[in-house]
């Protein structure tokens, strides 16, 4: 039987997350066309896919919700408060990324990019 080696399975593991991160910004795209003109948007939709992956968020929903959110605000996750909140124990990162990004829909409106997640 065939094994992988530990390398092979890291590149095959970095080109899912290049394909899937590449389906999420031509989604993104189809919805935010202004989006076009950033071309750091791979970039930063796969470094936000690694910190909620690190931060344990598996919910496939919240995971594009997280990204559409990096989206239109890069480096949201990054900010103090937004990172004090999403990773304070107590509750799972699912449920304390569900009520920032109702926080967010209640306070500032629903974002384009939201509202078909």
């Amino acid at each position: 039987m065939f094994e992988f080696g530990e390398q092979q399975l890291r590149a095959l593991s970095e080109r899912d997350e290049r394909a899937y991160v590449e389906r999420v910004r031509e989604r993104l795209l189809a919805q935010l066309p202004d989006l076009l003109a950033d071309d750091t948007l791979s970039e930063r939709l796969l470094r936000a896919l690694h910190v909620a992956q690190s931060w344990g968020l598996d919910d496939a929903a919240l995971l594009l919700a997280f990204l559409s959110e990096e989206a239109v605000a890069p480096g949201f996750y990054a900010r103090p408060a937004t990172r004090a909140w999403l990773t304070r124990p107590g509750q799972p990162i699912r449920q304390r990324l569900a009520d920032y990004l109702s926080v967010l829909r209640w306070s500032v409106g629903s974002r384009p990019a939201q509202a078909q997640t």
